[in-house]
């Protein structure tokens, strides 16, 4: 196990070249922004080098994705500081404010338009993007069976990014997620979205069956295992000792249940714990 995945997951520090791995931001850019436009205000090290917090990594993510679209450095910068320090966080309305225009672009099947959304309730408040897609399992069930699979769709795009963006040979957590357009898969996709945060790869199928997953378990080499709607597999027939996890006692594992940023928490820290014992 790496000291940056045990140092990073749960609030931790990161020295730079860890945070280039997470942003896709190279160093030099990185202290550039820093000095230049105070983008990040890492700590320090006795020996001066500098240690950034996750709070520093999504800013940085948040400042790379408006420059994708166009937005200049230093206005990217300045819309951080103006919506994202002039209050300690983010509030119900701001969040209730983005999940309804995200709903909106959800209901156009518009999916540039819904991360779209997502990045700019990131500029706002660091975490209120992540927030919003959190929720989106609450209203899964209640969407029309075509914005339901579109959202799922959608998420498994967002995995997808995230992946091509991943320094490599992070824990493999694999998720089993049930058939198009249910709520657990929803579920799973969600939580997945962001848990390359806590210095994890999620891997995301959708077996025909118990020995399929089984079989899965062993090829991907995965440290967990989150049921998200798949059948529950006998547990003889997992690799000895690996932990399973589900969204509720339907389901024989953890239970993590529907906070999915404390969910993410509790895995993230299992695994911790499980790769020190």
């Amino acid at each position: 196990m790496t000291a940056e995945w045990s140092d990073g997951g749960g609030g931790g520090l990161f020295p730079i070249r860890v945070v280039a791995q997470l942003t896709g931001i190279n160093p030099v850019t990185i202290r550039a922004w820093e000095r230049r436009y105070g983008l990040v205000r890492p700590s320090r090290t006795p020996g001066g080098h500098r240690l950034y917090s996750q709070v520093d990594v999504e800013r940085l993510r948040a400042a790379s994705r408006l420059v994708a679209r166009g937005v200049s450095i230093s206005g990217a910068s300045r819309m951080l500081h103006e919506s994202g320090e002039t209050s300690p966080g983010w509030r119900e309305d701001d969040l209730a404010h983005w999940q309804e225009r995200f709903a909106e672009r959800l209901a156009s099947l518009d999916d540039i338009g819904m991360h779209a959304v997502i990045d700019a309730a990131e500029a706002q408040h660091p975490g209120l993007g992540t927030a919003v897609v959190d929720r989106l399992p609450e209203i899964a069930s209640a969407l029309p069976p075509i914005q339901a699979e579109f959202l799922d769709a959608w998420l498994g795009g967002r995995l997808t990014v995230a992946a091509s963006g991943s320094p490599g040979g992070e824990p493999r957590v694999l998720f089993a997620a049930g058939p198009a357009a249910e709520g657990e898969r929803t579920w799973g996709l969600a939580l997945a979205a962001n848990l390359h945060a806590h210095g994890l790869r999620p891997v995301v199928i959708t077996p025909e069956g118990t020995a399929e997953l089984a079989a899965a378990t062993s090829v991907t080499g995965c440290t967990a295992l989150v049921l998200a709607g798949a059948p529950v597999p006998v547990q003889e027939s997992l690799p000895r000792g690996l932990p399973v996890f589900c969204r509720s006692d339907a389901a024989n594992g953890t239970v993590l249940g529907d906070d999915l940023a404390a969910a993410r928490n509790v895995l993230a820290t299992t695994l911790r714990q499980g790769a020190a014992a």
